[in-house]
């Protein structure tokens, strides 16, 4: 009887896993307890990992959002840099026939937007993992304030609707 440790048994069940969804079928909740079981997880153990999962997916998605976000913005800062300092040469060269202080500009503003561009890029930094908590914390802050702006909106009209019947039942 052939026997397997922990990270082989995981290799065979990944691959078999991959042959299986090549196929496009897909794992009810059920069947995934089924296995979990039967590899000896017990049922708290499946719902423990189950949760991590979840919680990993959302910060994946997250992530990636905030990652477009990042670059939108890089490419926004680019755009900019790359207007203004052609304005700028392009001034230079109308008033003195030649590239002189517009280089100052541009080469302070280019290592500025070099270091920028390692910030957006570099994601598996710790200054990355920051700016993003930063905006993580920001976009619930935001959602916050969506909700209570709805709520008091809703009261609001809800209040005139009141006052409004109340006048015409006084009329």
């Amino acid at each position: 009887m052939t026997e397997y440790d922990e990270v082989q048994a995981q290799q065979i069940l990944q691959m078999a896993m991959t042959k299986y969804s090549d196929r496009n079928q897909k794992l009810s909740r059920d069947q995934l307890r089924e296995i979990a079981a039967e590899l000896g997880v017990n049922e708290s153990e499946f719902q423990l990992a189950e949760q991590e999962w979840r919680k990993a997916k959302l910060i994946n998605q997250e992530k990636a959002i905030f990652a477009l976000d990042q670059k939108r913005k890089f490419n926004d800062s680019m755009l900019k840099f790359g207007l203004v300092n052609a304005t700028l040469i392009g001034l230079n060269l109308l008033t003195s026939h030649q590239v002189t202080w517009s280089i100052y500009p541009l080469v302070i503003w280019g290592m500025v937007m070099g270091l920028k561009a390692w910030a957006t890029f570099q994601t598996e930094s710790e200054a990355y993992n920051q700016e993003f908590l930063k905006w993580q914390q920001k976009q619930k802050r935001n959602q916050l304030t969506n909700i209570i702006a709805d709520r008091l909106a809703g009261t609001a009209i809800s209040t005139l609707a009141r006052v409004n019947t109340w006048l015409k039942s006084r009329s």
